[in-house]
């Protein structure tokens, strides 16, 4: 399995995304990184390049339209390296406190299920368009019925919080059965795992061999422990063979 070692990447983030979750922390910073074979190549440049900023908004606080345009600016911004999370919303302190309607879980997959395909309509007539022609789609959650189906239908990434790899598996056959329903090979949907605990790093091969490539590790500020990331990078050297 050897390869170029891909660039670490720091983003920050909300952390929100439909279905239920652990607590998440209001400072927090995502850690992410790609095993050998899931390079970014940047489109300006020889180097290899994985500096992807992962914005999660919850699809009820804005109108759809909007949202679109307003990723589309940021990707703008960001030289075509936005990577768009889209969530129904769970966390009921940010509907809470910013007078958002606080809906049954069912309706907010409802109007997720609804918004996807305005916001990928709308993305597709913006001028000018995104730099690298499309904005990749993350949709996270694990629901069998409804956000897995909509992961097949509309994501170029899944993401789940970690559970074990043995369940991420059985989620991620889910998944496949969902795209041969709907026509799409389930190769093009990158998996992507959430990472919180110290336990969640205790068999990253599980996850690697369950077909997940790409692992995010959340740090709750002000402290930010980032044992979990040299964790993730000693791993990640001794699958590439590499310590740089």
């Amino acid at each position: 399995m050897a390869g170029p070692v891909v660039p670490p990447l720091w983003t920050p983030t909300a952390a929100r995304s439909a279905g239920p979750g652990p607590p998440v922390p209001r400072r927090q910073r995502r850690f992410a990184t790609s095993p050998p074979g899931h390079e970014r190549h940047d489109h300006n440049a020889d180097t290899i390049s994985d500096v992807r900023n992962a914005q999660l908004p919850c699809v009820a606080y804005r109108n759809p339209n909007l949202l679109a345009d307003m990723a589309r600016t940021v990707d703008l911004i960001a030289d075509g390296r936005l990577v768009l999370g889209l969530g129904a919303g769970w966390f009921h302190r940010d509907f809470q406190e910013y007078g958002y309607e606080v809906k049954p879980a069912p309706e907010l997959l409802r109007d997720l299920a609804g918004a996807l395909p305005v916001i990928r309509e709308r993305l597709s007539r913006l001028n000018p368009p995104p730099p690298r022609g499309e904005i990749p789609i993350l949709i996270g959650g694990t629901g069998e019925k409804v956000t897995l189906r909509l992961v097949a239908e509309h994501a170029q990434i899944w993401n789940a919080i970690a559970e074990t790899p043995q369940e991420l598996a059985g989620k991620a056959k889910v998944l496949d059965r969902w795209c041969e329903r709907v026509g799409r090979d389930p190769a093009t949907i990158e998996r992507s795992v959430a990472l919180f605990n110290d336990s969640d790093l205790d068999d990253l091969d599980g996850y690697l061999e369950a077909g997940f490539t790409h692992f995010i590790w959340g740090a709750g500020g002000p402290d930010y422990d980032l044992s979990g990331v040299r964790r993730l990078l000693a791993w990640r050297a001794a699958v590439t063979g590499s310590h740089s």
